[in-house]
């Protein structure tokens, strides 16, 4: 597993900005996994210079995509769910349907152009 993969396993996300880490949320970040961070910093960094878009393409142990951002589609209405960490999509079930229980749950980036602009 990448160190980014790792992080990502604990709820946590992790960007590059320029040549300086952010990770967050900051509540999540015990001070073992601060040191841990400290620790792998080149090899996260590498890794996401690597792949710039990883933030994007997250996936759990179980392979199961992960993501802050999901679609949801309510009474004929698409909007964006954003959470505060990185989850799959069964996660995001659980919080919409006991609002919306006929909700439908789909991946981010599946909007068609019509639902951006209707």
């Amino acid at each position: 597993m990448g160190a980014v993969a790792y992080l990502n396993n604990q709820g946590l996300c992790v960007e590059l900005e320029r040549d300086r880490l952010k990770v967050y949320p900051a509540s999540r970040i015990t001070p073992e996994c601060r040191r841990w961070i400290l620790e792998h910093k080149p090899e996260i960094m590498a890794e996401l210079r690597a792949t710039p878009d990883s933030n994007y393409n997250l996936v759990n142990d179980s392979g199961e995509q992960l993501s802050r951002a999901w679609n949801v589609t309510a009474r004929g209405v698409t909007f964006t769910m954003i959470a505060r960490f990185p989850c799959t999509k069964s996660y995001m079930e659980s919080r919409v349907r006991p609002r919306w229980p006929e909700a439908e749950v789909t991946p981010p980036n599946t909007h068609t152009k019509e639902a951006y602009t209707a």
